[in-house]
C-alpha cells in the first residue's frame, strides 16, 4: 500500500501482540457482562439505564444491555472492516451510526446471556481470522470518512480500545446499581 505525505499508518503493535491484546479486551468483556448478570440475577429490575434516564441518546444513558449490544455492533463493524481491508485494494469503510443502530436493535430489552454469547462469537471469529493472516495483509489499508487512511492494524487497535472501554463502562453501571 502507498501512502500519501503525512498518511502513515498509526499503529507500531506487533501483529501478535495486538491479537493478544484484543484477545485481553475481548475477556474483560466477558467478564463485565457476567458481572451483570451476576448483578441482575440478584435484582433483574435493577439493571436500567446507567443514569436511569431509559430512551436517552447518549452512551451515559445507555444500559448494561444497551453497551453489550453495542459491544457486539463494534465487534462486528470493525471486524467486517478488517476483512475488507485484508481482501480489498484500499476499500472505502462506510461510517456506523451506533445511535441508530442501538435504536433499531432494542437491546435495552434483550437479555443479557444471548447477547455476551453474540459478542464471543464475533469475537472469536475475528481472531481466528487475524491469526490467519500474512504479515504483509497487517500493512493494508483502507479508507474511513473520519479517520483517513487506516491500515488493518489501526483497525484491530481502535476495537480492542473500544472493547476496553466499553468493558470499564458495563462495570462502572454495575456497580452503581449495588447496594451502598
Amino acid at each position: 500500500m502507498e501512502h500519501e505525505a503525512g498518511e502513515e499508518p498509526m499503529t507500531g503493535i506487533a501483529p501478535v501482540d495486538l491479537i493478544a491484546a484484543l484477545a485481553r479486551s475481548a475477556g474483560e468483556v466477558e467478564a463485565a457482562a457476567r458481572a451483570a448478570l451476576a448483578f441482575s440475577d440478584m435484582d433483574p429490575g435493577n439493571l436500567g439505564a446507567v443514569e436511569g434516564n431509559a430512551g436517552g441518546e447518549g452512551e451515559a444513558d445507555w444500559s448494561p444491555a444497551e453497551i453489550l449490544g453495542h459491544v457486539c455492533d463494534g465487534a462486528r463493524v470493525w471486524g467486517g472492516r478488517m476483512r475488507r481491508v485484508a481482501r480489498e485494494h484500499e476499500p472505502e469503510l462506510v461510517a456506523f451510526d451506533e445511535q441508530l443502530a442501538i435504536r433499531v436493535a432494542g437491546y435495552r430489552w434483550k437479555r443479557l446471556e444471548p447477547l455476551l454469547a453474540e459478542f464471543r462469537s464475533l469475537s472469536d471469529d475475528t481472531l481466528a481470522f487475524l491469526r490467519g493472516l500474512a504479515p504483509l495483509d497487517w500493512a493494508r489499508g483502507g479508507r474511513h470518512p473520519a479517520l483517513g487512511l487506516v491500515a488493518l492494524g489501526d483497525l484491530a487497535r481502535i476495537e480492542m480500545e473500544h472493547e476496553r472501554d466499553h468493558a470499564r463502562q458495563l462495570r462502572v453501571a454495575v456497580e452503581r446499581r449495588r447496594p451502598s
